[in-house]
This record gives structure tokens, sequence and C-alpha cells, in this order.
């Protein structure tokens, strides 16, 4: 940090930041990653091949909600977020635009407002509107989020989950829950929690640790 303030560059937020991230993301790759120390600043950019589906998407976007609303650097992460996934939570937003969750929330429902997200069950969880999919050429619907995807993204963000709980949040039969939370298994991205019990009602599961034999 200390290189940074030295550029001037005390914090990734700044304006001239902001610039790079959102031209970026209007380039259709991804943003820039940063590397600090005490000694330096790195700046590592995507030379991929541009995601030109999602630069016509944002051009529609545009035109159907202003440039005002679109083309905010939070914003942009938010959708860049959504085209790769069926879904985002809050806990990824917060971190995604490196705001508080406080913030993060107040982002989220204000694109709700809009009608550019759309919240799943008043859980912490958004995907795009149907609105928004249709301009943006998208064939997922607005409840194209599964119920696997948004167990993994709950499991993803550090949650414990448990069979009983989620059935009675997606309203459907704890049984269903328990072959998706095995299905998980068999496919290494979710575990039992071997600090609680192994069997039973109160029985938890976690993301998968790296490493970890299935």
């Amino acid at each position: 940090m200390a290189s940074m303030r030295a550029i001037g560059l005390a914090e990734e937020s700044s304006r001239g930041f902001d610039r790079m991230w959102l031209a970026m993301l209007n380039t259709g790759r991804e943003v820039p990653e940063v590397i600090t120390s005490n000694e330096f600043v790195e700046i590592i950019f995507a030379a991929g091949t541009p995601d030109v589906a999602f630069i016509q998407a944002i051009h529609e976007l545009t035109a159907r909600f202003g440039d005002e609303i679109i083309h905010n650097l939070n914003t942009m992460l938010v959708l860049w977020k959504l085209w790769h996934a069926p879904l985002i939570t809050l806990k990824q937003t917060a971190h995604s635009t490196q705001t508080s969750q406080l913030e993060a929330s107040e982002l989220l429902n204000t694109l709700e407002d809009y009608g550019v997200v759309q919240r799943i069950n008043n859980a912490d969880e958004w995907v795009l509107s149907a609105q928004v999919a249709q301009l943006s050429g998208k064939d997922l619907p607005t409840a194209a989020a599964s119920v696997q995807e948004r167990i993994e993204a709950q499991l993803q963000d550090g949650n414990s989950v448990a069979a009983a709980e989620l059935a009675e949040r997606f309203g459907i039969s704890r049984g269903e829950i328990t072959n998706v939370l095995r299905h998980l298994r068999t496919l290494g991205r979710a575990q039992i929690d071997p600090a609680g019990p192994q069997r039973g009602s109160g029985t938890r599961w976690i993301a998968t640790a790296p490493n970890t034999p299935r």
C-alpha cells in the first residue's frame, strides 16, 4: 500500500482505477488483477478474446435503461458476474464491488427497482430480470437458477446448509434436496461438515476443501 500511496493510487476505487475497470468490461474482458506489495504495484490485464456477445448486450441494455444506469462500474461488475453465472449473492456483490454488504444491498435493490435484476424468494440472491435476459439475448429465464446452482452459490459463499432448511426455503421435499447434496458430493463440490453430526437431521453441508478426496 505504501507504494500505491507514493504514486497516488491509495485505493482501487480511485477514479483512474474505475476508468480502467470500466474500460475492460466495456470491451468484454475481465477486470484487471492488482497485485501490491510495499515495493511495487502490478496490474495484470486480460489479453483474451473479447466477449462480443456481452458487448452487444450492454449496447442493448444502455439503449433501454440509459448510460447513467448501465455504464456505472458497480452495475457493470454485477452484469458481468450474471453474464457468466446464473445468480449473484449479496456476499459476491460486496466482494466484486469492494463495498460493504450494506452498500452492496443498496446497489442490488436499486438495480431491482430499475428492473435490471430480480431477487429470488427474498433470499440474498439475484438473477437477471426477464426483460434484461430478453434484451441481452439470454435464453435463461428469470427462474433459471436451478436448486443445485443456488445451493452451490451458498456453499461457495462459505455458508453451511442443512437439507431441512433448504427444503423449506425452496418449497421442495427434503429427499430431493438430499439427492442434490449427494450429487454435489459426487462431483467433489460439497461434503458433510466434519465438525458436526454425520447423520440425521442435524447434518450440515459445506463446500469441499481443495484436494479433499471424494
